[in-house]
């Protein structure tokens, strides 16, 4: 239930804040005064989206702000859910700036636009002018079935079941277009794999393999040039060592005659130990010298094929090739593992079409149970509403191989407004009048279903009146003993329904236009509704009318 409201520089609204009693509240006053204006601010607080072109003063900010009594509401899990606190009496505010960014917020904490709407909806239902059109779309008739049926928790076990079969679907489509482009690569990709698999590239082998092929090829000179040296150095007649022994002795009978010939003799003694230890390794380097040509031609071949894979997957170095190799491996293997993850998203997708199948049959038999109350109930309140012969029957398109986000069912509100007329779908052949009272009849048969803590209605009697709007007027008071409702209006028929009468009226005494609100005493609404009875200065009759229609409903 709505307690209190605050705006504060929303359209012609620069500031009003109204406590909202229980019952039906009826909403009078001139075209452009400001009733919609008020509807707009409250919507605000159930989402709307708005900018800054609704600000009375494009310098300050609007705020509209609704206290609700959730009492009697069972709405403690959505904040749980929410983590948010929960607070009996809560307050919704809507903040725009001048700049038009929107805040929102619940008892005080910043919340989503998402969050803010996901509660304002539950706490407050609003029905404009043209929402009767709505009524004539397949698809809203089958959510105001699906409302009067009860059978949310159903419904939404198929939505979540849908939801999860539309998943599955999207997955294998996108998984068998993945795979028809990986099938186009694939026979190149495990021939270029298996090429390189079998050749086994090495790190760093093609500068070990330059070596070995630099001394292979060059083997024989290079064996005879190693022992050709050893043996100038220390093996033949008259080699280095023999020249460099002739000196040291030349110079024996001197040693210890002087400190720095001491130190040459020594460094010539080194010099001998040196010459005789490089014979050695370049004899023992030329006896390992062997000549190997088949090993030179098995790497002259390896060299060749590595530097076609080189140009073949552009890349200078055999560990790129490697990591090309792991990259084909992993990329045939994910082949591998996306035919396994296709086999499983079919199987999810056959689990949950069957479960899809069978929460909607169940939705089906529901709705055709519910169908057949629905349209009897509305029945009845069009008849009381001056459509004596209103008949309305629910015909079924029934698909049970072509799931829809609703389930199998394909729902058309059939209708007739005369007596032997024969039943056609609603938008072919109802009138603007007779949508407007279908419309109300619906709606607050679904509010009245819900127990919404605010029910509001924007001129919902466009199209009709006399004894019809006395009737509509009656059935929203009605309403109104267990519901609040708000209603705005122009028949004084509807009016006079109200529990309380809130007159909207603008001020063009000061520099801007705004709009004012005020409640009406018994004076004062017997004044307002004479004046909707006949003109501005109402006549003793229409005054004594007004009274009457008041008295009406006392």
């Amino acid at each position: 239930m709505l307690l209190r409201v605050r705006i504060s520089n929303y359209a012609l609204i620069q500031e009003l804040e109204l406590q909202i009693p229980k019952g039906l509240t009826t909403i009078t006053g001139e075209t452009g005064a400001g009733k919609s204006i008020l509807l707009g601010a409250l919507g605000l607080l159930t989402g709307n989206r708005a900018d800054h072109s609704v600000l009375f003063d494009d310098q300050k900010k609007c705020i509209v702000e609704g206290e609700f009594d959730l009492e009697h509401l069972n709405l403690k899990p959505f904040f749980d859910a929410e983590d948010l606190d929960y607070w009996p009496q809560t307050l919704l505010r809507r903040e725009i700036a001048p700049g038009g960014k929107s805040r929102c917020f619940i008892n005080d904490t910043p919340v989503t636009l998402s969050q803010a709407k996901a509660l304002g909806s539950q706490l407050l239902e609003i029905h404009t002018q043209h929402t009767h059109l709505l009524v004539t779309q397949r698809d809203e008739q089958m959510k105001l079935l699906d409302s009067f049926a009860g059978h949310s928790d159903l419904l939404n076990a198929y939505h979540r079941s849908f939801h999860a079969y539309t998943k599955a679907k999207r997955l294998i489509k996108e998984a068998l277009q993945r795979q028809a482009e990986q099938d186009r690569e694939r026979d190149y990709n495990e021939y270029l794999y298996q090429e390189l698999a079998e050749f086994q590239p090495q790190e760093g082998e093609e500068s070990h393999m330059e070596s070995e092929m630099a001394l292979l090829s060059q083997g024989e000179e290079l064996k005879s040039l190693t022992l050709q040296s050893s043996q100038q150095l220390s093996q033949n007649e008259g080699s280095l060592l023999d020249q460099l022994n002739q000196i040291k002795a030349s110079f024996r009978r001197y040693k210890h005659s002087h400190p720095t010939l001491d130190s040459l003799l020594d460094r010539l003694e080194q010099l001998g130990l040196d010459l005789d230890d490089i014979s050695e390794g370049l004899s023992q380097f030329g006896d390992a010298i062997s000549e190997d040509p088949e090993r030179l031609s098995f790497l002259n071949e390896r060299m060749a094929q590595l530097q076609n894979l080189f140009r073949k997957h552009h890349v200078s170095d055999a560990c790129a090739l490697i990591s090309i190799a792991q990259e084909l491996e992993k990329r045939l293997q994910s082949v591998q593992l996306e035919q396994e993850q296709l086999a499983e998203w079919k199987k999810e997708a056959e689990m949950h079409s069957q479960e899809c199948h069978k929460l909607a049959q169940k939705l089906h038999e529901s709705r055709s149970l519910a169908g057949l109350r629905w349209c009897q109930e509305l029945q009845s309140m069009l008849h009381s509403l001056e459509i004596p012969d209103a008949r309305l029957e629910c015909q079924w398109a029934t698909d049970a191989s072509h799931l829809n986000p609703q389930g199998y069912d394909e729902l058309t509100l059939m209708f007739s407004a005369n007596k032997g007329q024969a039943l056609q779908p609603l938008e072919k052949v109802a009138s603007g009048g007779e949508l407007s009272r279908l419309n109300f009849s619906i709606r607050s048969l679904g509010a009245a279903q819900q127990s919404k803590a605010t029910l509001i209605y924007d001129e919902a009697d466009t199209g009709i009146s006399g004894p019809v709007a006395l009737q509509m007027g009656r059935m929203m008071r009605s309403m109104g003993q267990h519901l609040q409702v708000l209603a705005i209006t122009h028949l004084p028929q509807v009016a006079s329904a109200g529990h309380q009468q809130l007159l909207v009226f603008k001020d063009r005494q000061s520099e801007h236009t705004a709009s004012r609100f005020q409640w009406l005493n018994q004076t004062d609404r017997i004044q307002q509704l004479a004046q909707l009875l006949s003109h501005e200065n109402p006549t003793a009759s229409a005054l004594a009318n007004a009274q009457e229609l008041l008295e009406s409903f006392d």
